[in-house]
């Protein structure tokens, strides 16, 4: 964008800010969760990557606007590992919340027999 002519680049390397070329390579070339998406492929890609994926927000030079790739990857490092971990944390829920169901419907059936004896030694 604000770039010297190619001319100048080969003259006046100094001019090229520290990180010339290598931002978009290095966002490219970072981890990305978006691999096995569908029903819990990227949660669990979050899940296996551990402290790979932790690793804070891309930081960009002064003066340098972040590119669409710097933010996504800001995007998902800020909204998308919660949303992970909100969901990780649902299905646990609704595991447990499953098992209870089956515990009760166990309960009510032995309650039920109990009744029924009691029904039957009473009368």
């Amino acid at each position: 964008q604000n770039q010297p002519p190619p001319s100048l680049h080969a003259q006046q390397p100094h001019l090229l800010p520290p990180h010339h070329g290598q931002r978009r390579f290095a966002a490219a070339s970072r981890p990305t969760m978006a691999t096995g998406v569908g029903v819990g492929g990227a949660s669990e890609a979050a899940a296996s990557a551990g402290s790979a994926a932790s690793s804070s927000t891309l930081s960009v030079g002064p003066g340098v606007r972040p590119g669409p790739i710097d933010e996504a990857i800001n995007l998902w490092e800020a909204l998308g590992k919660p949303i992970e971990r909100a969901t990780r944390r649902n299905r646990v829920l609704e595991d447990e919340n499953r098992k209870l169901k089956r515990d009760i419907a166990l309960k009510e059936r032995e309650l039920q027999d109990l009744q029924r004896r009691a029904q039957v030694q009473g009368v």
